[in-house]
């Protein structure tokens, strides 16, 4: 399945920056310190009711990453709701754009009508999945015991299908790990998540 939505929440505490449908994701932080996440969600619709699921696997495309070693970039379960808006960033896409209507943000789960409870979004605190993330290629996050909860869960209770954050190396600046999202233009790298089941 590819997503029905991702953005980028871009660390700005003066302007609203965001990225939806840009053709890129970022995680980590900036040469300046500016941290990045992503987001991304999946509609599970496809899976039929009842299965018992053995195996879920997301992956995405580095497409460009700073001049560090390999980082690790975690998965968390989002706990709120949050929208892709019209907004697409210039050039490399690593500033952002100011948000659209309807866009998550930094603040905003929704600019402007609805803010997250914690700053740069809310979601678990225990990371679902983890994986290195170097050099440009294919990561794949996955298939753990987490995972397959929440993809089973989901199925159970699609209101609660909010997707994940995929948080990078913020301890840190020039960590940033850029990856193609579902509007890039090339479609064999746009994300993807591998599910399988048993009736």
């Amino acid at each position: 399945m590819t997503p029905v939505k991702d953005n980028t929440l871009y660390e700005d505490h003066i302007k609203e920056m965001s990225n939806g449908k840009g053709q890129h994701l970022f995680v980590g932080r900036n040469g300046s310190g500016s941290a990045r996440r992503a987001l991304i969600a999946f509609d599970l619709s496809a899976v039929p009711a009842g299965v018992q699921i053995t195996g879920v696997e997301l992956v995405l495309r580095v497409s460009r990453a700073q001049q560090s070693p390999p980082t690790q970039v975690r998965l968390h379960r989002l706990t709120a709701d949050w929208g892709e808006g019209a907004s697409i960033a210039s050039g490399n896409e690593g500033g952002g754009a100011v948000a659209a209507q309807g866009d998550a943000s930094w603040h905003f789960s929704k600019f402007n009508t609805r803010f997250w409870n914690a700053l740069g979004g809310d979601f678990v605190s225990t990371a679902s999945a983890s994986a290195a993330v170097g050099s440009e290629g294919r990561v794949t996050w996955g298939s753990t015991a987490q995972m397959l909860a929440h993809v089973q869960g989901w199925l159970s209770n699609p209101g609660s299908n909010f997707g994940w954050v995929l948080i990078g190396d913020e301890s840190k600046g020039a960590t940033a790990k850029r990856f193609d999202s579902r509007d890039n233009l090339d479609a064999d790298s746009r994300p993807v998540l591998i599910v399988t089941y048993l009736p």
